[in-house]
């Protein structure tokens, strides 16, 4: 297995514009900007299928073509290697951890997968390394496969956890390690700093991604498909007084993130509540000055 990386977001949203009567920007943000998962995602959503429904067919069912091609990749690797990669999709990505849960040496055959482009390394600290599974639909397709011991995950959830826009948001962040600065939308300074990087629900709150170092914490706010409007402003602004009465952290700094850019109203509002605003031109500048691509 090689791994070519994506296309960008708006590469890939043409390509679906082109081949879907409908739900472009969905299959772009399920499975991003693989030329061949858009491909097979339209053609089985122009035979009426909605977008989950499609992309559980293709990963799930016998005759589903991804299905089909994930396991043909998967049956290539050695019973070590599979287990790792299960371990890994069900986010046990540490090397302790993982180490902990086999019975042989992981450094061998994680080295192997490394070599292979299916996962990469990300090393956060001297003892804290993690490993990540390189394409996050080869991901989902592990994590729905029954494993003894380990179960399956349901498509709704991996949707949330792996294929989201704000799942490639805070793989972007989780794979940061060391201090980016940046300019935002509006030519403000913006310092994000290596951090933990989790996703908060609980109740009526729900955060896309907060990072935490150093008792401080930056809460981000995603928004996918067109310009962000003014009720962004205010879902951030509610969590981050959550943050702050209940978890016990002092927020450093909030994040609007839109790939598609704001509306007028929202960067007003954003300016008036020193909210930071990051569109596709500083994602592709954090990629830039990391060296990394997450296709943007």
């Amino acid at each position: 297995m090689f791994y070519l990386g994506f296309m960008n977001l708006e590469d890939a949203k043409r390509l679906a514009d082109k081949l879907c009567r409908r739900y472009c920007s969905e299959v772009v943000e399920l499975v991003r900007g693989m030329p061949f998962y858009i491909v097979k995602m339209c053609e089985e959503i122009n035979l009426g299928k909605e977008p989950i429904e499609a992309l559980e067919y293709l990963l799930s069912d016998p005759n589903g073509d991804l299905n089909i091609y994930f396991q043909a990749l998967y049956d290539k690797l050695s019973p070590p290697e599979k287990y790792i990669l299960h371990l890994i999709a069900r986010g046990i990505s540490r090397f302790s951890k993982i180490s902990e849960r086999v019975t042989f040496d992981a450094s061998i055959y994680l080295k192997r997968l490394l070599l292979s482009d299916i996962i990469k390394k990300i090393k956060k600290g001297p003892r804290e390394v993690y490993y990540e599974i390189q394409d996050p639909v080869f991901k989902t397709w592990l994590a729905l496969q029954e494993v003894p011991s380990l179960g399956r995950l349901s498509i709704k959830s991996l949707i949330v956890s792996s294929l989201s826009f704000e799942a490639m948001i805070r793989e972007m962040f989780r794979e940061t390690t060391v201090a980016i600065e940046i300019k935002d939308f509006l030519g403000r300074r913006v310092i994000i700093p290596p951090a933990k990087v989790i996703k908060y629900s609980k109740d009526t709150i729900d955060i896309d991604a907060l990072l935490i170092y150093d008792d401080k914490a930056i809460v981000v706010e995603c928004h996918f498909w067109g310009s962000a409007k003014e009720d962004k402003i205010y879902q951030l602004l509610k969590c981050t007084r959550y943050v702050e009465e209940n978890l016990g952290l002092e927020v450093a700094d909030r994040i609007l993130i839109s790939y598609y850019g704001f509306e007028d109203k929202t960067t007003e509002l954003a300016r008036r509540h020193n909210i930071k605003l990051l569109a596709a031109p500083q994602l592709r500048d954090i990629q830039k000055k990391t060296g990394k691509n997450w296709g943007f």
